[in-house]
């Protein structure tokens, strides 16, 4: 009688430790699921989240970006309409010479990204903005166009300037520089200067987001940003 009681009991407890053991590989496939889950729409958000960083940082593009700004203070103005052709013109004109120049040298495959991000890049990018820029500045002097314009231009090449020359130190966010730029260019349009800044803090965002900037570079442009926009400010008030 007492051996069969044992092997009863020792079989009870047999299948208690595997029901035990049973609830708990369901748990844990549970948890599995659970967090396969979570992961897939932390992947999903981080995808989405990348996808809008890259589309602020297409908008925020300084190409795109000062052209509008100034064909809005152009347009705003009491400029002639045929200064204001010619203001708007020159600034598109830079910006898609920048533009086909990426292109052209991703194309032959000296770059990897129209976006400059290698730092040889950059340097050539940016030597080449300067130069338009600042000649451009020059010949809307020469022609007697409104000396804010000529200088607007100036101002825009000076900022590349300061980022040639601290290249060494610091990789400079030229895209949150020209966005904040920008927005000073729309002064006193508090309306404008107040949606371009806000479109700026975006843009900040997106470089970081996008890991095309560190923090420290992107409050550079920034700061940058403030200072020439500042200076524009002050001298065309």
């Amino acid at each position: 009688m007492l051996p069969a009681l044992r092997r009863d009991i020792a079989e009870t407890r047999r299948w208690k430790a595997a029901l035990k053991s049973l609830n708990q590989l369901r748990a844990l496939g549970v948890v599995r699921r659970c967090l396969q889950g979570r992961w897939t729409c932390l992947k999903g958000y981080e995808v989405m989240r990348a996808a809008f960083a890259h589309a602020v940082s297409i908008v925020g593009h300084p190409a795109l970006l000062v052209p509008v700004a100034v064909g809005l203070k152009t347009g705003a103005s009491e400029l002639s309409a045929t200064s204001t052709i010619t203001v708007t013109g020159v600034s598109a004109v830079i910006a898609l010479s920048a533009l086909i120049y990426g292109l052209l040298q991703v194309r032959a495959g000296q770059w990897q990204h129209p976006d400059a991000s290698m730092q040889k890049e950059r340097l050539q990018l940016n030597v080449f903005l300067a130069f338009s820029l600042l000649s451009a500045s020059i010949v809307l002097w020469s022609v007697r166009l409104p000396w804010q314009l000529a200088l607007g231009l100036a101002i825009a090449g000076a900022i590349i300037v300061v980022a040639l020359a601290l290249r060494n130190l610091h990789k400079i966010s030229l895209h949150s520089a020209f966005a904040v730029f920008s927005a000073f260019v729309l002064w006193p349009n508090i309306a404008g200067v107040s949606m371009l800044l806000l479109l700026a803090t975006l843009i900040a965002w997106s470089r970081l987001v996008l890991r095309r900037h560190t923090g420290m570079e992107v409050f550079l442009g920034l700061l940058v940003g403030v200072l020439a926009g500042g200076c524009l400010a002050v001298a065309t008030a």
